[in-house]
């Protein structure tokens, strides 16, 4: 039977800062931060930490990577992401029980490799970027420098492999509904600047690479072969939109990716 779930986040409600994942009844060890990439693994991490009886808090907020003392353009963009970098940043240095800090975010929104590309190629979500999306290489090191100096691992999420344009996710839905064998539409590939993509796991993995308290979580290999992407498998569609997975996306990155990270020591 043909899978396609339409949401991406039905654990946590949008108004909730501090939400609470998991075993509810355990103490939280672990803070999820990040933007709504971070909101779309809230999903399949509730499940998994719930079989293993551990309780995780998530602050996720649209358009705000977990980013200290980043700058928009747009004063009221950066009021709200600063409140909640703060909001984080003060949970950690106040909570000696989280032990591990998984952040999350679309990286391409704030990484210059792949703004360079997409710019003028990506007509939906990057037909407005401007300098303010930029985020130095910097300003990434040391928010996680600060969260491993308050004792705390750290494990940064990759973002899952993104198509062009919500146009042609829209046809990948239509054309899974419909029954194709080999959905078309629902590859991703060159068209969609997948090079640029890996590129820019490979400046996510350079900023890591001092710390040894700190990971990567490759969710890409869950989806590609090579630089060959695809958002379906079998009778499962993975995405939400064009760049978010949805329930059965969040659930495959969590338990094949995220669970081996966090529980197998």
């Amino acid at each position: 039977m043909v899978r396609l779930e339409k949401e991406y986040n039905t654990v946590c409600r949008d108004d909730e800062i501090f939400c609470l994942i998991g075993a509810k009844s355990e103490t939280p060890s672990i803070l999820l931060w990040g933007d709504s990439h971070a909101g779309h693994l809230e999903y399949g991490l509730n499940k998994i930490l719930r079989n293993q009886n551990t309780a995780a808090i998530s602050i996720s907020k649209g358009g705000c990577p977990p980013i200290m003392n980043i700058k928009f353009q747009d004063e009221t963009k950066n009021r709200k992401c600063l409140r909640y970098s703060n909001l984080a940043l003060d949970y950690l240095s106040s909570n000696q029980k989280i032990e591990t800090v998984i952040l999350a975010a679309r990286w391409s929104r704030y990484n210059e490799i792949f703004v360079a590309s997409e710019k003028h190629h990506i007509a939906d979500s990057v037909s407005s970027l401007g300098d303010d999306w930029l985020v130095e290489r910097e300003k990434l090191a040391q928010t996680i420098n600060r969260i491993v100096g308050l004792q705390k691992s750290v494990i940064v999420v990759t973002q899952a492999p993104q198509f062009k344009e919500n146009d042609k996710a829209r046809e990948c839905r239509m054309e899974f509904l419909k029954g194709y064998h080999v959905p078309k539409n629902c590859n991703m590939n060159e068209e969609d600047h997948i090079a640029e993509q890996f590129k820019m796991d490979e400046w996510l993995s350079d900023v890591i690479s001092d710390s040894d308290r700190a990971t990567i979580a490759d969710v890409k290999q869950l989806f590609c072969e090579g630089q060959n992407c695809s958002a379906f498998e079998g009778d499962s569609i993975y995405y939400y939109d064009y760049n978010h997975l949805n329930s059965v996306g969040s659930s495959k990155v969590a338990h094949e990716v995220l669970s081996e990270l966090l529980f197998s020591q």
